[in-house]
């Protein structure tokens, strides 16, 4: 991933203080030189690892369909809408990340005919911002080929996405990538939150730890809570990107998530009835909230 230069500056001048300008001499501009790549080299992985924090398409839909939840058609995004993404390159990335996601989860659920027209369809939004190489017809029939095999069809798609985000940081078009992993994975924290959601208020207890809906209740909102740290790792990716408006909404929004994950001061030792205790609670209401609100913004 290329960073750039105002990123650098900033992040160098903070390590490096003992910077002198054209008072330098020859060889201490040449140190101040390898410092300088240095500090690059060190942002740049720092911000590789963020981008690969962040959970694949098929990551968080495959999880799902393991706990037993049920399967929900209206969680998807509208395939009708590509068109409208088409008209704004923003919006073709963010969805295109979403849409592969809505493919997982198709796909987990052997929802085989949905998940071709899904993933037929996103080409377009591929096209859209350059990187038709990477979602093409061959793709396609090789994801048909496969169906049938959850574990081909998660490898196919997650490959799909994972060589679009490559190419388009060695394109020089981070900003880009970073925003088709947003809608990758801010799609798949609405499908969780939206199940979780959904649950009767009435059926909500601690009190028998072998009821379904415990069964069901525990592993969801422990998915959901996992994700504190790619949500924080993608927030300070896009913050690292800031600089137009689209962007800045997206950190906006991240932010908000980021600190509600905080005032939930989640523990490493998660206890059972933490889980329903938190919908007892109505705790987890304000988090499920801010996930819809950046799935809107980035649908709508």
């Amino acid at each position: 991933m290329k960073i750039n230069s105002r990123i650098v500056a900033a992040f160098v001048c903070s390590v490096c203080m003992v910077w002198v300008g054209a008072c330098s001499s020859p060889k201490q501009q040449e140190n101040q030189g390898e410092e300088f790549e240095q500090a690059e080299d060190q942002l740049q992985e720092q911000l590789e690892g963020m981008l690969d924090n962040i959970p694949a398409p098929s990551e968080i839909p495959y999880i799902i369909q393991s706990t037993g939840a049920e399967f929900n058609k209206g969680l998807l995004n509208d395939i009708g809408k590509v068109d409208q993404y088409q008209t704004e390159d923003d919006k073709s990335a963010m969805n295109l990340g979403v849409f592969a996601t809505d493919i997982g989860y198709l796909s987990s659920y052997d929802q085989s005919q949905d998940a071709i027209t899904y993933f037929s369809t996103t080409k377009s939004l591929a096209d859209q911002i350059g990187v038709s190489s990477t979602i093409d017809d061959e793709k396609v029939q090789e994801f048909e080929n496969s169906l049938g095999s959850r574990d081909e069809l998660g490898d196919i798609l997650d490959g799909a996405i994972g060589e679009t985000q490559g190419y388009l940081e060695e394109s020089g078009r981070e900003r880009t990538a970073a925003l088709v992993a947003t809608g990758t994975f801010a799609e798949g924290l609405y499908i969780v939150s939206s199940l979780i959601e959904q649950f009767p208020k009435g059926d909500i207890t601690a009190d028998d730890p072998n009821s379904s809906f415990t069964a069901l209740a525990i592993p969801l909102v422990r998915l959901m809570l996992d994700q504190e740290k790619p949500m924080s790792d993608l927030n300070e990716l896009l913050k690292s990107m800031g600089g137009d408006a689209t962007v800045d909404q997206l950190v906006a929004l991240t932010s908000d998530l980021v600190m509600e994950y905080e005032n939930l001061d989640i523990t490493e030792t998660f206890e059972q009835n933490q889980a329903v205790k938190f919908l007892e609670e109505g705790v987890l209401d304000d988090l499920i909230a801010k996930i819809n609100a950046l799935r809107s913004y980035i649908t709508g």
